[in-house]
């Protein structure tokens, strides 16, 4: 199921959090300056840089979201949420791949 969540304050953070931890493909957004920062900070992040001490143990949930950006308006935004098991992690959302080219 995909959901959509618009305004992340208090209330749209946690409708976030619930949705993530199952098998549902969220997209959160909020007209608010800085909006995705404060949703981070409210989930809670690995950075997963040198000196990161997160440790991913069997039955987290994690939502993981990575970009890479050459010019301003150029980059590359993966997103996936997955559970990790004892062998590895599972994909959570069952949402087909695809990709597509803001031009």
């Amino acid at each position: 199921m995909r959901i959509a969540c618009i305004g992340t304050g208090i209330i749209g953070a946690s409708w976030v959090a619930l949705f993530i931890t199952g098998t549902h493909e969220v997209t959160a957004w909020d007209p608010a300056p800085g909006w995705q920062d404060r949703l981070l900070a409210a989930l809670g992040t690995a950075s997963l840089q040198h000196g990161d001490t997160t440790q991913f143990v069997p039955n987290m949930t994690m939502h993981m979201i990575c970009g890479m950006y050459e010019e301003k308006d150029i980059g590359c935004v993966l997103s996936e949420t997955f559970l990790v098991t004892e062998n590895g992690v599972e994909r959570l959302a069952k949402t087909p791949r695809e990709l597509f080219v803001n031009e």
